[in-house]
């Protein structure tokens, strides 16, 4: 489990976003792999690709601008089989 903060911007566009500060954390949860299987708020995204040059997953814009203002961080998970669970706090 891995807990980081939400972007702005990701939030803005549609992305789940990671500083550089963050990068080896994700390397270590992902196993540096470049697909993974999204579930966001426990609805399923599908198959999402990962941007290690830039430090992001797409998650669609749909579902990022409805995240509330008051929602400042991702619990992330990473399950057996390439699944990625992603909940705000």
């Amino acid at each position: 489990m891995l807990i980081i903060p939400i972007s702005e911007n990701g939030k803005k566009y549609g992305y789940l976003t990671w500083t550089s500060s963050y990068h080896d954390k994700m390397q270590s949860l992902l196993k540096n792999i470049s697909r993974v299987h999204v579930y966001f708020q426990d609805f399923d995204l599908g198959w999402k690709n990962v941007d290690w040059k830039y430090h992001r997953i797409s998650l669609g814009r749909k579902w990022t601008t409805r995240i509330p203002d008051d929602k400042s961080k991702y619990i992330l998970e990473f399950k057996e089989k390439d699944i990625l669970k992603v909940r705000w706090e």
